[in-house]
């Protein structure tokens, strides 16, 4: 049976990726019917960095070719969906809505009745242990533990895959960052639980506040990305001011625009 999702996908020819554009309460109300799987479902966004990691990284790409969802998540892939929506004369476009980043539709899982076990694995042990705690808060229907991702280890790897398989969840949220958190669940995918496995790099961190979040006006103009590296300069200096020249010779050569 074709689900629902299926239709939705568009391809980012350039860029050899694919994004299944939705609402956050569009994408929860997915959940449930992935929930009747017996295999691991894998979850994913695409920002502009998740497209330079696509070009340079194999693992990563094999990665986002297992994901059932890659919903999307930065203002300039939105704009890249609706290029190509454009190219295939379709009538509809996408809306800011349709941009979702982690900690949106986090926040309304409450949507999402077959959720009721969620684990949260990565960051810090003390913003792990507030994430936990707020996200508890929040889901008093559901319960939720964690896994601290500081410093990860494959020891730490091997831990956390006997935490999922003594207390399988239905949603796991993995944010161990880039390419790490992809790659752990590529390389264990035949251990894990049958469930949702939602890659959210540094949503752990927003979601018990250790990481401020850029004021939400600033979405709607695009510029999110400049108030996160006036916060964080060393660590988004080079995603934000060099990746972005990087991707574009990337994709400009593979098309063979330049030599």
């Amino acid at each position: 049976m074709e689900h629902q999702h299926e239709k939705r996908r568009i391809l980012l020819k350039a860029f050899d990726a694919t994004v299944t554009p939705m609402t956050a309460s569009e994408l929860l109300s997915q959940f449930d019917p992935l929930l009747n799987g017996v295999t691991p479902i894998f979850l994913a966004g695409h920002n502009l960095h998740s497209l330079y990691m696509l070009q340079v990284h194999p693992r990563f790409r094999e990665f986002y070719e297992r994901c059932a969802l890659t919903v999307i998540d930065g203002a300039p892939v939105l704009r890249l969906a609706n290029y190509y929506l454009r190219r295939a004369h379709a009538r509809k476009r996408l809306r800011s809505e349709h941009r979702i980043g982690s900690v949106d539709w986090i926040a309304s899982l409450g949507e999402a009745s077959k959720v009721q076990v969620i684990a949260i694995v990565g960051a810090s042990r003390g913003s792990n242990t507030e994430a936990v705690r707020r996200l508890q808060k929040a889901l008093p229907n559901s319960r939720v533990w964690g896994f601290a991702g500081e410093g990860w280890t494959p020891e730490q790897g091997e831990a956390a895959l006997r935490a999922l398989s003594d207390d399988p969840p239905d949603l796991t949220l993995v944010g161990l960052g880039m390419p790490l958190q992809e790659q752990f669940l590529l390389d264990n995918e035949s251990l894990l639980p049958p469930g949702i496995y939602a890659t959210v790099g540094g949503a752990i961190d927003q979601i018990s506040g250790a990481q401020a979040m850029a004021p939400r006006w600033l979405g709607a103009l695009h510029i999110e990305w400049l108030w996160r590296l006036m916060h964080a300069p060393r660590r988004l200096g080079r995603r934000y001011l060099l990746e972005p020249f990087e991707l574009m010779y990337l994709v400009a050569k593979k098309s063979r625009f330049i030599e």
